[in-house]
């Protein structure tokens, strides 16, 4: 698998090569390194999940103990808690309704191999958890008991990805484009495994980027008009879709 240079493109957002994200069947995955080994030998696989399932059923049980479950408030537009929203996310891998994710925009790909959004959106969640118990433990250094090993095991597992390198994956994409979806948020779906073959390159990224400091209505502009604009990649899917409805 080629390993690309980074490089910065301020005019259009992307941070590899022009003959890479100009073909509009190449999509962006970031992670961390921390999963490389299972993506490089595995490629993409639809419902994986990327934590032991089991370790996060009994984190979801610590935040809703009456221990901690005060400190677990509901927020954001959806008004959920933590606990909620990851019981939300483990719903979704049993019914095998989670999809792999990608976006056109490279830029917008590397905003998941840093912050709390370091190795993807299911650990947004687990990081969230983590600061709420922390919390409790702030307010009651007793509760430190009633945190159980597989929790602790959890919590070491985002230390050691917050540790590892980001790493931006570059996929091609089928030109049947079966199983190729793009949602109204411009978010690329794929219902379908990809396999080790179609990642064509990878992209370290370096830390402390002054390029997320972006505007995100900016980032946002861009991948619409990638998506939809000039043969753009949302077009392709929705002909594939007409093609097969005929």
């Amino acid at each position: 698998m080629k390993q690309i240079p980074y490089q910065f493109d301020n005019i259009n957002l992307e941070i590899v090569p022009q003959e890479i994200w100009s073909n509009p069947m190449n999509v962006f995955h970031g992670t961390t390194t921390y999963h490389s080994n299972s993506i490089e030998k595995n490629g993409f696989k639809s419902n994986w999940a990327p934590y032991n399932v089991e370790h996060v059923k009994i984190l979801v049980e610590t935040l809703k103990s009456t221990d901690f479950e005060k400190y677990d408030l509901k927020k954001g537009f959806l008004d959920w808690t933590t606990a909620y929203g990851i019981e939300h996310y483990l719903d979704a891998l049993e019914k095998k309704e989670f999809r792999i994710s990608f976006t056109p925009l490279s830029l917008a790909s590397a905003q998941y191999t840093l912050s709390k959004t370091k190795g993807g959106q299911a650990f947004m969640a687990i990081r969230e958890a983590k600061e709420i118990i922390d919390l409790a433990l702030t307010k009651n250094e007793s509760l430190k008991d009633k945190i159980p090993n597989e929790v602790v095991e959890l919590f070491n597992e985002i230390k050691e990805i917050d540790n590892s390198n980001g790493i931006v994956y570059i996929v091609q994409l089928p030109k049947d484009l079966n199983g190729i979806e793009c949602s109204i948020n411009n978010v690329i779906h794929s219902n379908v495994e990809i396999s080790k073959g179609q990642i064509i390159g990878k992209v370290l990224i370096p830390n402390l980027l002054k390029e997320f400091e972006t505007d995100k209505d900016l980032i946002d502009n861009k991948i619409k008009s990638k998506l939809h604009t000039n043969g753009g990649l949302a077009i392709q899917i929705l002909r594939n879709e007409e093609k097969e409805d005929n």
